[in-house]
């Protein structure tokens, strides 16, 4: 049940922040997907906001072909991502 959870709170939030503006300029809603469940998929090693960036970072900078994704760029998402995350679970 976690996953379904956590899967919907990163969608929400990554596309939200669309950071390639795809969804704004009309791709399709499941654009980001791919990338939600490899962040989802590696929720059990992730302790904190911080690590939670650091998985977002490399995400999209692999699955983009890019370094443009620092740690800082991700920071702000990751932590809306992880209170939603520590919300959901009480």
């Amino acid at each position: 049940m976690i996953n379904k959870i956590a899967t919907d709170i990163v969608k929400r939030h990554i596309d939200r922040w669309d950071p390639f503006d795809l969804l704004y300029l009309g791709a399709p809603d499941d654009e980001y997907d791919t990338e939600v469940e490899m962040i989802v998929k590696e929720f059990s090693r992730i302790q904190n906001e911080n690590d939670l960036a650091e998985i977002i970072q490399d995400t999209f900078n692999k699955m983009f072909g890019t370094e443009q994704f620092t740690n800082e760029k991700c920071q702000p998402i990751a932590l809306l991502i992880w209170q939603d995350i520590l919300k959901a679970k009480k």
